[in-house]
């Protein structure tokens, strides 16, 4: 799924917080998060994700003062966010994972554009709150978002993506911030996820170079086989035999949190070169990629 959308639980970001190295290529674990929105900008959130402050703006606290930023702040049953998901085409993360240092830089900028493209689209036109007497006004909002790319599924294949989350504060055109009204980022994340791959496509074949093949309402890389893709596809794979034949769309979702195994911290260079190898007994040089 090009891009998918569930509700935060509380604490659920220390699983990313957890993954984020600076040493992610020596040591295992994946690139630290970064800020962006309008309203993270203005609540003094840019650049690194640092863990204090996210934890802070999730559980509804201004980061550093600890004001409240919102009236059910702290509380238990607070909504904390949602984790709206972008993948990269099963072509797309391969070419990136056997790539050498130049090219993989050059997919991860195609997929960081793509993914803003797409967050710029829900802050304009899916981020809203509630204003006045029993929230009787709907009113714009600026978003706070933390995303955390990361390069590999839980089956350690490659898996180009990029956690977005939207954290439930909103910054209003007044200054205020409020919780917001989560309906319109479901409403619109099919758009969301089509401009993502329209991005993500333009960037690879007009500036990268590859050829594109359509599939139905996405695209994979020309030249990168099914038996590759299937072969670097063992999570969704796992799911799938799991969910059982003709499964529906919510039984594909149980059958994701039961098969769901801890990720484990490995070199990102041993990953590369194993993928290479695996990858190269499939009839996928490397070269291909890089040229």
């Amino acid at each position: 799924m090009v891009a998918s959308i569930a509700q935060m639980a509380r604490g659920q970001e220390d699983y990313y917080l957890e993954l984020a190295k600076e040493d992610y290529y020596l040591n295992g674990g994946e690139p630290p998060g970064k800020w962006t929105g309008r309203g993270a900008e203005k609540l003094g959130l840019t650049g690194t994700v640092q863990a204090d402050d996210l934890k802070a703006v999730l559980a509804g606290f201004a980061p550093q003062s600890g004001r409240k930023l919102v009236q059910n702040a702290g509380k238990e049953n607070r909504q904390v966010g949602w984790d709206m998901t972008f993948s990269a085409p099963k072509s797309v993360s391969i070419a990136w994972g056997i790539g050498n240092e130049q090219r993989r830089k050059q997919i991860e900028a195609a997929h960081d554009k793509a993914v803003q493209a797409a967050i710029e689209y829900l802050e304009q036109n899916a981020l809203f709150s509630r204003r006045g007497e029993q929230g009787r006004f709907i009113v714009g909002a600026e978003a706070v978002v933390s995303t955390f790319l990361h390069g590999t599924s839980r089956d350690q294949d490659p898996n180009l993506h990029t956690h977005a989350l939207f954290s439930n504060i909103g910054v209003g055109s007044d200054g205020k911030t409020r919780t917001l009204v989560s309906k319109q980022l479901y409403k619109h994340k099919m758009v969301a996820g089509a401009l993502y791959r329209a991005v993500l496509a333009s960037e690879l074949h007009q500036n990268l170079g590859f050829e594109l093949v359509q599939k139905k309402d996405w695209f994979e890389i020309k030249g990168i086989s099914k038996v590759v893709r299937d072969h670097f596809s063992k999570r969704r794979s796992a799911i799938e035999q799991a969910a059982g034949k003709d499964a529906t769309a919510k039984e594909l979702d149980e059958a994701c949190l039961k098969t769901r195994a801890v990720k484990g911290h490995v070199a990102r260079d041993a990953l590369t070169d194993q993928w290479r190898k695996q990858a190269a007994q499939l009839g996928l040089d490397q070269q291909f990629v890089d040229n």
